[in-house]
């Protein structure tokens, strides 16, 4: 997947991800700013 797509489509799963716990979140959101740029 191309990175933009793959980074609003992760950007969209962080926002409507219905999860209960924040660190869910936070792993989310470190993989999005971490991920290698492809």
């Amino acid at each position: 997947m191309p990175s933009p797509l793959r980074r609003r489509f992760l950007l969209g799963l962080f926002f409507t991800s219905p999860s209960k716990t924040p660190l869910a979140k936070f792993e989310v959101l470190s993989f999005f700013v971490y991920s290698p740029p492809f």
